[in-house]
């Protein structure tokens, strides 16, 4: 399984300074929806999630080698090694996030977690065009604050 993790994530991210307006607290989710995951999640829950996501960003754009691990180290990838050499990579050549939305979705996840999805623009001069919004979905583990799954399309 966790062979398969990673491949999927090296996968997204070879196809595929976060600042306010990119920060996870400035989603935008439409009100039925918003109805719906608040059912499923509560205010703890998306605080940790959002902080994560937050956290993501932040390593990426910084290659931070500490963080990148400790947040992808959780989870089902083949191994966090690969999958943090893959981000740096990128970080390294000038690809930078920034966090378009994120919804927070609760607990529906056969991983035990958050479930949520994402939007996500990625720069670069690696990034086609330049410029690429990107949707992604995953799994926070909370309050540990550690990613179990995550994908991002190119």
């Amino acid at each position: 399984m966790k062979v398969i993790g990673l491949g999927l994530l090296a996968l997204s991210l070879l196809s595929c300074t976060a600042t306010s307006p990119g920060r996870a607290d400035a989603t935008s989710t439409p009100a039925a929806t918003a109805r719906d995951a608040a059912a499923r999640v509560n205010a703890e829950d998306d605080a940790c999630a959002r902080r994560t996501m937050n956290s993501l960003v932040d390593a990426m754009n910084a290659a931070d080698e500490t963080r990148l691990t400790y947040l992808l180290g959780g989870g089902v990838f083949q191994t966090t090694r690969d999958a943090v050499g893959l981000l740096l990579a990128r970080s390294r050549a000038g690809e930078r996030w920034t966090l378009a939305r994120l919804d927070i979705n609760g607990h529906n996840s056969y991983y035990g977690g958050i479930d949520f999805g994402v939007y996500m623009r990625r720069t670069g001069p690696n990034v086609n065009a330049g410029e690429v919004d990107a949707a992604g979905k995953g799994v926070v583990e909370c309050p540990e604050g550690r990613f179990k799954i995550f994908g991002l399309g190119p």
